[in-house]
């Protein structure tokens, strides 16, 4: 046993002295370990590979994922991350109330209204309401809310989509990981560096790699959200009150009618009354000026010349009588 013991010493001994001489030669020629290479838009597309470990330097072997494209992610629950979204489209009586009963039911079920919108179009049948509200939910309150909201009106359109990413979950994660090992590394690194320029070389590898973690975190975390709370968007539609009387004659209709119409041609008089003065009277007088009175000129200038001519031949035939 103490034979064991004395040659395990030996043989770690050896191993310090062997990396330490390393460590050494590196510091003494003022090189550095190839750093990883910057980190572009394919390290965001593709798993990230481990980095090779620099000579004499302890380096973190990058994890990878071992799940398959099947496998639910490892988030502390079985279920698979889906993203639920629905849009429905109901009529209702009252679409100001309806909304407020949407905002209620959302705020029961644990989640929140996102968005909301009302507006109101005059037509001929009169004023009708129309409103859009956009709601947040847990997803295991998700079928329980259609239901409920089914209950609310007439339902004139539903569809539901639902996405599982599952997958992208996993990618993202073991991604992260790597570069979160690539980042170690590159911090011991810029420990070892012994010139600004070094430095300064591995600080603007560590920036890209620690952008694109941020980057890696940010959508994990719109994935968990997203798959945390569905969706569910509603239009709603104020029902028509207008009815169809077959065989009556509504008399003071026709009156309003016919008013309206004797406005509007009046309108149209005064309108066309305004244009003659204002747009065509200006354009006549110009052209009267421009053309007429010339063309004026010069007509009674030859009605005049051949009054004379006539004058002159009647005077003449007398004479040759």
């Amino acid at each position: 046993m103490k034979k064991t013991i004395w040659y395990m010493s030996i043989i770690l001994a050896a191993v310090l002295l062997v990396g330490c001489g390393k460590a050494g030669k590196v510091g003494e020629e003022g090189s550095l370990p190839p750093a990883p290479k910057a980190m572009d838009e394919m390290a965001l597309l593709a798993p990230a590979r481990p980095a090779e470990s620099a000579e004499g330097l302890p380096g973190e072997p990058a994890t990878f994922s071992t799940e398959d494209e099947g496998s639910a992610p490892q988030t502390g629950s079985p279920n698979r991350m889906i993203v639920r979204t629905a849009q429905l489209e109901l009529s209702v009586k009252n679409p100001e109330a309806a909304t407020d009963s949407i905002s209620a039911l959302a705020a029961k079920m644990g989640g929140f209204v996102a968005s909301t919108n009302l507006r109101t179009e005059t037509e001929e049948s009169g004023a009708t309401t129309y409103g859009t509200i956009t709601i947040r939910v847990p997803a295991q309150k998700y079928d329980e809310t259609i239901q409920q909201l089914r209950k609310m009106g007439k339902v004139l359109s539903y569809s539901s989509q639902s996405k599982d990413v599952s997958k992208e979950y996993i990618d993202l994660n073991a991604r992260l990981r790597n570069l979160q090992a690539a980042e170690k590394r590159l911090q011991q690194i810029m420990a070892q560096a012994k010139t600004t320029k070094d430095v300064l070389s591995v600080y603007r590898e560590l920036n890209q790699v620690q952008g694109s973690i941020e980057q890696l975190k940010g959508r994990i975390e719109y994935l968990k959200h997203s798959a945390a709370l569905a969706t569910i968007t509603i239009q709603l539609e104020q029902e028509s009150t207008a009815k169809v009387s077959v065989g009556k004659w509504n008399v003071g209709a026709q009156a309003a009618k016919a008013v309206e119409f004797l406005i509007k041609t009046f309108k149209m008089l005064l309108t066309l009354l305004i244009w003659l003065v204002i747009y065509f009277l200006p354009i006549a007088v110009v052209l009267y000026i421009v053309i007429g009175i010339p063309i004026k000129l010069v007509m009674r200038r030859v009605k005049r010349s051949l009054n004379a001519e006539k004058a002159k031949s009647e005077q003449t035939s007398p004479t040759a009588k």
